[in-house]
């Protein structure tokens, strides 16, 4: 488990490297991480690969057992086997989710900034958005419950995308904040969709809290989403799961999902099931490394005069605000000094850029370099 290891990803096709291909611009962007996958997961997958059949393969009994002990004994929330329903990705999951639960002529709601699927799956479903802007008082986002209390009572509103821990901000929500939630959801039978993928990737001292263990009423009206793969490195394995407590809504989440969704293969399963079972010491050695580079990535930004970003709770991700600095395209500005973040505009604000530190500190130190002569540069 060293992290610190240098991983020479050029030459893999990987999504994250090619889009600076030929150049030297390190890519501090879309959210898979520079470290190798737990030893015990690729041990794992080398015996599936081993066995030589890789044909069509039903969920192994073992890993739903699995996940329903894991919901038990990290959230003390009860979940029956049946109400686990396996994806080929989350992001499908959000697309089959608007189309179920949101009527033609209902809206889909969303605070932003947002993870940006969130705005694109609604148009792709041909669903009318609701964007709903996070507040953000004294350095900490918070959901704009008012606001969405005022849109479901002035528009008919059908789904509630929901992203915990809050992705690109890096807020873990609070019960109150959930509860609220819910309240909406429940008075105006608005199915909430959370996506908890980050949820085993909170840095602080706070509990995860899985909105639909809330309360019998935070369950009926839930679909959570959740996955393995970004916890522990395994982005290009597509794959994760629903828990689906109401059984009118499981049942409707299957029924708009065939032929719309992708089989799932045995690499998902393999993977997930080692990660629920075998890497929990990898996962609380990364959680620790990841602490650091947080830590020092919050002391560097706050001593750049005119660029800030907020305390990340959870997720490996940091929001950084740069509007003080005036620019029209951050990404491209930033690109010419080196360094390659995720554009604001992606996800609902110009003003920021978001920055992936899940790295090698030693890679995260020449980023913040490059970043800090962008902005000298900028200051004369």
């Amino acid at each position: 488990m060293d992290f610190d290891e240098p991983i020479d990803r050029r030459g893999t096709d990987s999504l994250k490297w090619n889009l600076y291909a030929n150049t030297e611009v390190l890519p501090m962007w879309v959210a898979d991480m520079e470290f190798r996958a737990p030893r015990a997961m690729l041990d794992a997958l080398a015996g599936r690969l081993e066995h030589g059949v890789l044909g069509y393969t039903d969920p192994p009994p073992a890993l739903t057992d699995a996940i329903v002990s894991r919901m038990q004994t990290a959230y003390d929330w009860n979940v029956a086997g049946e109400a686990v329903v396996y994806l080929n990705g989350v992001v499908p999951a959000l697309n089959v989710v608007c189309r179920a639960f949101a009527a033609p002529d209902q809206a889909v709601a969303t605070p932003t900034p947002i993870y940006h699927p969130f705005l694109a799956a609604p148009d792709q479903q041909e669903r009318r958005i609701i964007e709903l802007e996070a507040s953000r008082d004294e350095g900490r986002w918070s959901f704009p419950i008012d606001a969405f209390a005022e849109a479901a009572e002035r528009e008919d509103i059908g789904v509630l995308l929901l992203c915990n821990p809050y992705n690109p901000v890096g807020r873990v929500l609070n019960r109150s904040e959930l509860e609220a939630i819910v309240a909406v959801c429940v008075r105006h039978d608005i199915t909430l969709c959370s996506d908890e993928i980050h949820c085993e990737l909170i840095l602080d001292d706070l509990p995860h809290l899985p909105v639909a263990s809330l309360s019998e009423a935070a369950a009926r009206q839930t679909v959570t989403l959740m996955a393995h793969t970004k916890t522990f490195n395994v982005a290009g394995i597509a794959g994760g799961f629903a828990i689906i407590q109401n059984d009118s809504r499981r049942r409707r989440f299957e029924a708009v999902s065939k032929g719309l969704t992708a089989a799932i293969g045995p690499f998902v399963y393999e993977s997930m099931l080692a990660a629920f079972t075998r890497c929990d010491e990898w996962r609380e050695a990364l959680l620790d490394y990841l602490r650091g580079n947080r830590d020092w990535l919050e002391a560097e930004v706050a001593g750049i005069d005119g660029v800030s970003m907020t305390h990340v709770e959870g997720t490996y991700l940091a929001w950084i605000d740069v509007s003080d600095l005036g620019l029209d395209d951050p990404k491209s500005y930033f690109e010419s000094f080196g360094v390659g973040f995720s554009p604001g505009r992606q996800f609902g604000d110009n003003g920021f850029v978001r920055l992936n530190f899940a790295c090698a500190q030693a890679m995260l130190v020449e980023a913040v370099s490059r970043f800090r002569a962008g902005v000298a540069a900028l200051r004369g």
